[in-house]
Protein backbone atom coordinates (compact mmCIF):
# COMPACT_ATOMS: atom_id res chain seq x y z
CA UNK A 1 0.00 0.00 0.00
CA UNK A 2 1.38 3.38 -1.04
CA UNK A 3 0.77 6.75 0.56
CA UNK A 4 -1.13 8.61 -2.15
CA UNK A 5 0.11 11.95 -0.80
CA UNK A 6 3.61 11.00 -1.91
CA UNK A 7 2.58 10.68 -5.57
CA UNK A 8 3.18 13.72 -7.74
CA UNK A 9 0.16 12.82 -9.88
CA UNK A 10 -2.07 12.95 -6.78
CA UNK A 11 -0.58 16.33 -5.78
CA UNK A 12 -1.36 17.69 -9.24
CA UNK A 13 -4.89 16.27 -9.11
CA UNK A 14 -5.40 17.80 -5.67
CA UNK A 15 -4.19 21.16 -6.99
CA UNK A 16 -6.61 20.85 -9.93
CA UNK A 17 -9.42 20.08 -7.49
CA UNK A 18 -8.72 23.28 -5.54
CA UNK A 19 -8.47 25.23 -8.79
CA UNK A 20 -11.85 23.91 -10.04
CA UNK A 21 -13.54 24.74 -6.73
CA UNK A 22 -12.13 28.30 -6.87
CA UNK A 23 -13.26 28.63 -10.50
CA UNK A 24 -16.78 27.52 -9.67
CA UNK A 25 -16.91 29.93 -6.72
CA UNK A 26 -15.70 32.78 -8.96
CA UNK A 27 -18.29 32.20 -11.69
CA UNK A 28 -21.75 31.75 -10.13
CA UNK A 29 -23.28 31.34 -13.58
CA UNK A 30 -21.79 27.82 -13.65
CA UNK A 31 -24.06 26.92 -10.75
CA UNK A 32 -27.11 28.43 -12.40
CA UNK A 33 -26.49 26.26 -15.45
CA UNK A 34 -26.02 23.09 -13.40
CA UNK A 35 -22.31 22.69 -14.13
CA UNK A 36 -20.83 23.69 -10.77
CA UNK A 37 -21.67 20.55 -8.79
CA UNK A 38 -20.73 18.27 -11.68
CA UNK A 39 -17.38 20.02 -12.12
CA UNK A 40 -16.65 19.78 -8.40
CA UNK A 41 -17.55 16.10 -8.37
CA UNK A 42 -15.47 15.22 -11.43
CA UNK A 43 -12.40 17.09 -10.14
CA UNK A 44 -12.71 15.41 -6.74
CA UNK A 45 -13.10 12.00 -8.41
CA UNK A 46 -9.72 12.33 -10.13
CA UNK A 47 -7.81 12.69 -6.86
CA UNK A 48 -10.11 10.26 -5.01
CA UNK A 49 -9.54 7.49 -7.53
CA UNK A 50 -5.78 7.93 -7.33
CA UNK A 51 -5.99 7.65 -3.53
CA UNK A 52 -8.18 4.54 -3.77
CA UNK A 53 -5.75 2.94 -6.21
CA UNK A 54 -2.92 3.46 -3.75
CA UNK A 55 -4.96 1.88 -0.98
CA UNK A 56 -5.82 -1.27 -2.92
CA UNK A 57 -2.85 -3.40 -1.92
CA UNK A 58 -2.92 -7.10 -2.55
CA UNK A 59 -5.30 -6.83 -5.49
CA UNK A 60 -3.45 -7.24 -8.78
CA UNK A 61 -4.58 -4.64 -11.27
CA UNK A 62 -6.71 -2.64 -8.84
CA UNK A 63 -4.34 0.32 -8.86
CA UNK A 64 -4.44 0.42 -12.64
CA UNK A 65 -8.24 0.16 -12.60
CA UNK A 66 -8.51 3.16 -10.26
CA UNK A 67 -5.97 5.12 -12.29
CA UNK A 68 -8.10 4.43 -15.37
CA UNK A 69 -11.14 5.63 -13.44
CA UNK A 70 -9.20 8.82 -12.64
CA UNK A 71 -8.53 9.22 -16.37
CA UNK A 72 -12.27 8.82 -16.98
CA UNK A 73 -13.05 11.50 -14.40
CA UNK A 74 -10.52 13.80 -16.10
CA UNK A 75 -12.30 13.22 -19.42
CA UNK A 76 -15.66 14.01 -17.81
CA UNK A 77 -14.25 17.22 -16.35
CA UNK A 78 -12.79 18.05 -19.76
CA UNK A 79 -16.26 17.82 -21.29
CA UNK A 80 -17.81 19.94 -18.55
CA UNK A 81 -15.12 22.60 -19.05
CA UNK A 82 -15.68 22.48 -22.80
CA UNK A 83 -19.40 22.95 -22.25
CA UNK A 84 -18.78 25.87 -19.87
CA UNK A 85 -16.42 27.48 -22.35
CA UNK A 86 -18.80 26.88 -25.25
CA UNK A 87 -21.63 28.56 -23.35
CA UNK A 88 -19.29 31.43 -22.43
CA UNK A 89 -19.49 30.60 -18.72
CA UNK A 90 -15.74 29.91 -18.46
CA UNK A 91 -13.28 32.53 -19.75
CA UNK A 92 -10.71 31.42 -22.38
CA UNK A 93 -7.76 31.93 -19.99
CA UNK A 94 -9.30 29.55 -17.49
CA UNK A 95 -9.95 26.95 -20.15
CA UNK A 96 -6.30 27.12 -21.28
CA UNK A 97 -5.00 26.74 -17.70
CA UNK A 98 -7.33 23.82 -17.12
CA UNK A 99 -6.08 22.03 -20.23
CA UNK A 100 -2.45 22.42 -19.09
CA UNK A 101 -3.23 20.91 -15.72
CA UNK A 102 -5.42 18.13 -17.10
CA UNK A 103 -2.92 17.04 -19.74
CA UNK A 104 -0.12 16.81 -17.16
CA UNK A 105 -2.30 14.64 -14.92
CA UNK A 106 -3.31 12.38 -17.82
CA UNK A 107 0.32 11.88 -18.88
CA UNK A 108 1.37 11.04 -15.32
CA UNK A 109 -1.53 8.60 -14.88
CA UNK A 110 -0.75 6.82 -18.14
CA UNK A 111 2.94 6.62 -17.20
CA UNK A 112 2.04 5.19 -13.79
CA UNK A 113 -0.20 2.60 -15.45
CA UNK A 114 2.58 1.56 -17.82
CA UNK A 115 5.08 1.23 -14.96
CA UNK A 116 2.62 -0.93 -13.02
CA UNK A 117 2.15 -3.20 -16.03
CA UNK A 118 5.92 -3.48 -16.56
CA UNK A 119 6.41 -4.48 -12.90
CA UNK A 120 3.95 -7.36 -13.28
CA UNK A 121 5.03 -8.52 -16.75
CA UNK A 122 6.56 -11.99 -16.68
CA UNK A 123 10.17 -12.35 -17.72
CA UNK A 124 10.59 -13.56 -21.27
CA UNK A 125 11.80 -17.10 -21.71
CA UNK A 126 14.25 -18.24 -24.32
CA UNK A 127 13.85 -21.82 -25.50
CA UNK A 128 17.04 -23.77 -25.82
CA UNK A 129 17.13 -26.79 -28.09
Amino acid sequence: MKDFKELEVWRRAHELNHWVHALVDSYPSLGRHGLASQMRRASTDIARNIAQGCGSSGNEGAERWYFNAALGAAAALDYLMFLGFEQRLVPPGCAARFLEMKVEIQVRLRDAGRKETERRAPASLTLVQ
